[in-house]
């Protein structure tokens, strides 16, 4: 049995966008308004709550962008592509 199908950004795996979005879909039932990261050297996405103290992060992770709900993961995942790109630069 196989997922729905879905766009990988350039940079990502199928697995890896597949964890993603799906983390991004689980943080936003959870939380109204999200910012979330590109970490690059591990490969991981970080999602903090929009509102609250902000913890201090990586000087090597490249910001994808704050979302509020409901907000597609496919569009997630696009910005997860173009912050990638723009990391790699």
């Amino acid at each position: 049995m196989s997922g729905p199908s879905i766009s990988v950004p350039a940079g990502l795996s199928l697995i890896e966008a597949r964890r993603f979005s799906k983390l991004f879909a689980v943080r936003m039932a959870q939380r109204q308004e999200v910012d979330v990261w590109w970490h690059p050297n591990k490969r991981e996405v970080v999602v903090r709550d929009a509102i609250g103290a902000v913890k201090a992060l990586p000087e090597t992770v490249v910001r994808v962008g704050r979302y509020r709900a409901p907000f597609p993961s496919r569009l997630f995942l696009e910005d997860l592509g173009a912050a990638i790109q723009q990391g790699a630069a």
